[in-house]
């Protein structure tokens, strides 16, 4: 997996992340939303969009 990750370069790294965090961001909003917490749905995990998060993107 890691070697695969080397081969895409770091835009690919880079889009990765972003499509994998935001995927999850997606699936609790999902499920909070069925518990009538869309709120907090919304608001978890907004620090994973953050530079910092993608400068350790390896």
């Amino acid at each position: 997996m890691k070697s695969e990750a080397r081969r895409r370069g770091p835009l690919g790294r880079f889009w990765g992340h972003l499509t994998t965090i935001t995927y999850h961001k997606w699936l609790v909003f999902c499920y909070c939303r069925r518990l009538g917490l869309w709120r907090q749905g919304l608001a978890h995990d907004l620090s994973k969009y953050s530079p910092a998060e993608f400068a350790n993107v390896r």
